[in-house]
């Protein structure tokens, strides 16, 4: 085949990139479907031109070697020196030879590897399209056609741009059209080549879309969704579809975290996703519980600010890994438990979808429900037992101490001073005593603080829990609140001072134990009541009642509400005092009428 040159009318200085010209051509004229014996023959001369590129190309490569290297070492063989101008001879061969043994992914794999490593390469480019379209020109076995290769190769080199503007690339591509299995769906090679247009189209779109929501954030991608709209890049049916479908199969690909909810619902805005349904139902399903998630994710965002102290934005924190359950001092462990009850309810239906993309850590989610095993199991070790830093408050109430003790040094320095000046201690006594009392009182206030968390807390709340458990246990304790509170109300003075105080104790050790505050307010409260007036002693009588049975009310109806789905939380304490003050009066004036 000494002939090639005229066969391709090439002139003597003409090298590889114009034979592949030349030959890309000439498949026009030499169809191997419809000129099976005239492709056979443009076959044979091209493997002819190509082996005498090959050794020309060796050749000039040895005298290049021999002309400049007189050194003492050997110059290396023509063959090793090829190879060393040419590296990716050797991954070209190594993708045709998976090709040849039938291995597509593996020939895929390769390509990707090969387009990677001599990107911008068009010395590298030009060989591999030459010897890939060489080799499946020649194939004419349509059960042997690598049609996901081929597939693969024309998006990844964008060959349907080139065949936009290359009638040589056009023909090439019908031709690969032909054999594709997609003709066997009834695509003509028009309908083949318009699909892989679109599917580049989308391709870019997506793309681009999800680098401007990493880089620039939600609301720049939702503009660029518009851009791509007003481009009528959705008016298409089948850009429509090709798009939903991908957005479909490879939504995890493109969003492996939380699901930016406004872009997706512009993206469904704009696709006819469940015209998709059919076609993949297990991807339209998945599709639709991670919406579902990210529509929780935006309707408890705002329990997740640190204002947010409620039992559910507890809950809520917890299971976004914000906080643990188990180190979180929160008011009524009970009530938590009710409201996690409503959060697992609200993501039953979305639950691994919303604890694998929504949920920063899985590790959260598990904390979470050992809490509640626990809980459920009435471990004391386990739930949440408030974790007090107790050697930061003792040095506290020493640095509170030191400074009592340097203003009241003070406040008699300036007394003395006063009197000094002219007067007596009986008339100048006020400068000293009142700063006095106010850092005493405070000082009261933080050791009584302390004594409580320290010492109070825990035993308490193990009563509390006792309670829980045993119902037998509860029933007596309301039983016998019941006859203190009789005792309160009809008994006389001293009955009244002392069981008012019983009664302040069971409503702190029943409702409030979790909350010192209040501790302290209804052990304020005891101590007006045993030094208060005979009047003052029955009235607080009658509050302590109506305090108890109020709050154990409040509780009991909360809990019903909670089973029921309805999440009610006395938010105004005021309020709540000022009610139960009245009632405390109204039930003064039942007892007076009684008497």
């Amino acid at each position: 085949m000494s002939d090639w040159r005229t066969f391709f009318d090439l002139p003597a200085d003409a090298g590889a990139r114009e034979l592949k010209r030349a030959y890309a051509k000439l498949l026009k004229q030499y169809h191997p479907e419809d000129d099976p014996q005239g492709f056979q023959t443009l076959r044979q001369h091209y493997e002819a031109a190509q082996q005498a590129l090959s050794a020309a190309a060796a050749t000039n490569a040895e005298e290049q070697t021999q002309a400049g290297s007189r050194l003492s070492e050997p110059a290396p063989a023509p063959a090793q020196t090829v190879a060393a101008a040419m590296p990716w001879e050797a991954d070209i061969a190594g993708i045709l030879q998976a090709l040849k043994d039938q291995r597509e992914q593996d020939a895929i794999q390769r390509l990707d590897q090969f387009v990677q490593q001599y990107d911008h390469n068009l010395q590298a480019e030009d060989m591999l399209q030459w010897e890939l379209f060489a080799w499946l020109d020649g194939q004419n076995d349509k059960a042997l056609w690598p049609a996901g290769f081929v597939h693969h190769l024309v998006q990844t080199l964008a060959l349907h741009e080139v065949a936009g503007r290359d009638d040589v690339m056009a023909n090439r591509l019908q031709l690969y059209a032909r054999r594709d299995h997609r003709q066997e769906s009834g695509l003509s090679d028009g309908d083949y080549l318009h699909l892989l247009n679109r599917e580049q189209k989308v391709q870019q779109a997506m793309v681009q879309i999800h680098r401007v929501w990493q880089q620039q954030g939600e609301q720049a991608a939702l503009e660029t969704v518009n851009d791509f709209a007003r481009q009528h890049l959705f008016t298409a049916p089948l850009s429509r579809k090709i798009f939903a479908g991908r957005l479909l199969r490879e939504l995890d690909d493109y969003f492996p975290g939380p699901l930016p909810l406004q872009l997706a619902k512009s993206l469904n805005e704009h696709l006819d996703i469940i015209a998709l349904r059919k076609q993949w139902p297990q991807e339209y399903q998945h599709y639709e519980r991670r919406l579902q998630a990210a529509e929780i994710t935006q309707r408890y965002q705002t329990l997740l600010n640190p204002a947010s102290r409620s039992a559910e934005a507890l809950v809520w924190k917890s299971l976004y890994g914000i906080t643990r359950l188990q180190k979180f001092a929160f008011y009524n462990p009970f009530e938590v438990f009710e409201q996690l009850g409503m959060a697992e309810n609200a993501v039953l239906e979305c639950e691994e979808e919303f604890i694998q993309f929504e949920l920063p850590d899985r590790r959260a989610w598990d904390d979470v429900q050992a809490w509640r095993e626990s809980f459920m199991a009435g471990d004391l070790n386990t739930l949440a037992l408030t974790e007090f830093d107790f050697q930061a408050l003792a040095a506290r109430l020493k640095k509170i101490l030191l400074i009592t003790l340097l203003v009241g040094l003070l406040n008699g320095l300036l007394a003395a001073g006063m009197v000094a000046v002219g007067g007596s201690w009986q008339t100048n006594w006020w400068p000293a005593v009142f700063p006095a009392m106010g850092m005493g009182l405070y000082l009261a206030f933080k050791s009584s603080l302390y004594l409580w968390l320290r010492y109070g807390y825990r035993p308490v709340k193990i009563f509390r829990l006792a309670l829980k458990s045993r119902p037998r246990a509860r029933l007596a304790f309301f039983v016998l609140m019941a006859l203190l509170s009789v005792l309160a109300l009809q008994g006389n003075e001293i009955m009244a001072r002392v069981v008012s105080v019983v009664l302040l104790l069971a409503w702190v050790a029943y409702a409030h134990y979790e909350q010192p505050y209040r501790s302290l307010a209804a052990g304020f409260i005891i101590g007006i009541q045993l030094y208060s007036s005979e009047f003052f002693a029955s009235f607080l009588a009658c509050v302590a009642v109506a305090t108890l049975w109020s709050e154990m009310i409040r509780i009991g109806l909360n809990y019903q509400m909670l089973e029921r789905g309805i999440s009610w939380q006395m938010k105004t304490r005021t309020a709540y005092i000022v009610l139960t003050v009245l009632l405390g009066f109204l039930v003064r004036f039942v007892v007076d009428q009684f008497h």
